[in-house]
């Protein structure tokens, strides 16, 4: 048997201002996994807390996926599976679910609640929502690595009965959703793969409607797709290469077509109404000292061209990482998101651009008998939104420069000093903060005792000048003899406002008290 178990009380009090975290929560993190005779294993996930927040799933979950042999894996309780990009993948389930995979042979079967029914609540402007039976079922012959044509069926259901005793004006209207796609890919040869994935999507929309008859439609089972004035088809396509010819070189890239009507409830959070594109290759230099890795795409909606304008999004990347010599190296990163649309009526016009820009030296050295290590960051994140809404441009520019030095010593004692400015500009404020912070760090009876100190100020500039100190303190000790290890964090945020009739000074008070043990 192996596995960890993590447990967690926190403690939080606060003065001058109304709580931001309850005062006290527990929190359990189990993940074994059992072992008989290295044929039969059984993973346990178990995820309890003692404050419960009404999320589509709750928090606490148990879940088991024992693997028999080589070829044959069970799930029950809670557990996530991918079986497509776009069928199914993104979902945590309640229910079971069976793989098998003799040889090449591949079949799955997952059946549970994807979504618990929660009432509806006021307060927080929350409509509700019905409890959602989803079934999944994988058919196919060969390893997605090599060669492979695989048949895939998602099926999900919202029950109309789980929110009787609430008027149905208030809340969202009932769906049902069927899915089928063939996924398929091939080796042209050692260096070049492809990979690809067709899909059909059938959405009933509102089970509330009456069904139609088979004078209105060509008969559909219910048990496929309940059909009626709300129901809608549409279709998906992608399509994956990947090149490898050396080990200094890779390219890969990426095609999707996402009709504006597809919708998999087995990947809540995949877009649709997508046209996209992406080539990254990866790059390794001088005995891999250097490494290489740009990324460009568009991506585009109004794929079927009957809206007024069509937006354009530009999706470009950059990491480079140099490590001539092992006491120096420089990471660099670079990120653009740009969003445009190309109505023609001025009042229509929108366009968005995201940049990131970060660049990371770093040199170590020997000082004073010791390891020390010097290094600067400097970042610069750029947004600009033009909307019709706002009327004008919106626009944010947020740089960080900072030093930092650490010093550690042979004897575990080690200092760790970081200076940073942090400068905010907005079309309405700017603000800057400069922080100054100073970490101490310990280590006692052949580092079975690990103690920190942190401290660090921060002077704010905004429409007034504020001041924060933060106060760190981390103590951990190992029981020894694989019984775990204990860990206290504590930390106390002080806040002191320059004008109480602007913002109040307040204090906070948090501490985690953590076990933890792997076996």
């Amino acid at each position: 048997m192996n596995g960890q178990v993590n447990i967690n009380a926190d403690f939080y009090s606060a003065k001058g201002i109304e709580d931001r975290h309850p005062g006290f929560v527990t929190r359990a993190i189990a993940r074994t996994t059992v072992s008989i005779d290295n044929v039969i294993q059984l993973p346990f996930e178990i995820y309890l807390t003692t404050n419960q927040i009404g999320f589509q799933q709750p928090f606490n979950q148990i879940g088991i996926s024992p693997k028999i042999g080589n070829w044959l894996q069970l799930h029950a309780g809670y557990f996530s599976k991918k079986l497509s990009n776009l069928t199914f993948g993104d979902l945590r389930i309640l229910g079971g679910g069976i793989d098998l995979t003799p040889g090449d042979f591949r079949a799955s079967f997952v059946y549970g609640l994807g979504r618990i029914a929660r009432s509806p609540d006021s307060l927080i402007a929350y409509q509700g929502e019905y409890t959602r039976t989803i079934s999944a079922i994988k058919l196919g012959y060969g390893d997605e690595m090599e060669s492979f044509l695989h048949f895939n069926v998602v099926r999900s259901i919202d029950d109309t009965n789980s929110l009787t005793k609430i008027p149905s004006i208030t809340l969202p209207q009932p769906m049902a959703n069927t899915v089928a796609s063939i996924t398929s890919g091939f080796k042209v040869d050692k260096y070049f793969r492809v990979n690809g994935e067709v899909s059909v999507s059938a959405t009933t929309r509102s089970l509330s409607l009456p069904a139609l008859t088979s004078e209105d439609v060509t008969t559909i089972p219910t048990w496929v797709l309940p059909v009626n004035s709300s129901s809608s088809f549409d279709k998906a396509f992608r399509v994956s290469a990947f090149l490898t010819p050396t080990n200094a070189f890779a390219l890969q890239s990426m095609v999707q077509w996402i009709g504006p009507g597809f919708i998999s409830q087995g990947f809540p959070q995949l877009q649709n109404d997508v046209f996209e594109w992406t080539v990254s290759p990866s790059i390794r230099l001088f005995s891999n000292t250097l490494f290489l890795k740009p990324s460009i795409g568009i991506r585009n909606n109004n794929v079927l061209e009957n809206k007024f304008s069509t937006t354009t999004r530009t999706i470009g990347s950059f990491v480079g990482m140099w490590q001539p010599t092992s006491q120096f190296s420089l990471n660099t990163t670079y990120t653009n998101f740009g969003m445009s649309s190309e109505h023609q009526n001025d009042t229509l016009l929108m366009r968005n651009v995201f940049s990131f820009f970060s660049v990371n030296p770093r040199y170590s050295f020997r000082l004073f008998d010791a390891t020390s290590t010097i290094g600067a960051l400097y970042s610069f994140q750029d947004v600009e939104d033009q909307n019709p809404i706002l009327q004008f441009t919106n626009r944010t520019k947020v740089q960080l420069a900072s030093v930092f030095h650490s010093l550690i010593f042979p004897s575990t004692l080690s200092f760790h000093t970081n200076l940073s400015v942090n400068s905010v500009i907005t079309s309405l404020i700017s603000t800057k903060i400069y922080s100054l912070q100073e970490k101490v760090s310990k280590g006692f009876t052949n580092q079975a005792l690990t103690t920190s100190l942190q401290i660090g100020i921060n002077y704010i500039e905004a429409d007034i000048s504020d001041v924060q100190m933060l106060i760190l303190t981390q103590i951990q000790y190992d029981l020894g003899n694989n019984l775990g290890k204990l860990l206290l964090n504590s930390s106390l945020n002080s806040f002191l406002s320059h004008d109480e009739k602007i913002r109040s000074s307040f204090r906070e008070l948090q501490s985690t008290l953590q076990y933890s043990v792997s076996f």
